[in-house]
């Protein structure tokens, strides 16, 4: 951002008021400027660069608290494989199952990525000897 395009002290507020405020309308009146006003921003570059880093941030929050429960959440399913109910100890089951095989994917994708970032692209193995390196 240059100097020309940094947001006023009012914007700023506009971009924080948009992440706490459930729609426009009341992210404006908390500012004190009209619902025209900040959909004129909206359409400004700068602001919608702060407005996306904002987004982000609050999402990058969101996820690390997610990151955090998982722990307690496998674990509460694993005391669940003990219920005294037998359907409640099927479904810890199949839901430790399932987050296994997700894991399991989100691995290999990442380490298939990883490999893909390092093979040099005009040295793709193709056709039969692709499929002979993959193991089939």
């Amino acid at each position: 951002m240059t100097e020309n395009d940094r947001l006023t002290a009012k914007q700023a507020q506009a971009v924080a008021a948009l992440i706490a405020h459930p729609n426009a309308r009341a992210a404006a009146q908390a500012v004190g400027v009209s619902e025209r006003t900040l959909n004129r921003w909206r359409n400004s570059e700068p602001f919608r660069e702060a407005h996306r880093a904002a987004s982000e941030a609050v999402w990058d929050d969101a996820l690390t608290e997610l990151r955090a429960g998982q722990l307690a959440a496998v674990r509460a399913l694993r005391d669940a494989l003990l219920a005294p109910a037998v359907a409640d100890r099927i479904r810890a089951a199949r839901a430790l199952l399932d987050l296994g095989i997700r894991a399991a994917e989100s691995d290999l994708d990442r380490r298939l990525t990883a490999l893909e970032e390092t093979w040099p692209a005009d040295d793709w193995p193709t056709g039969w000897h692709a499929l002979r390196l993959a193991g089939r």
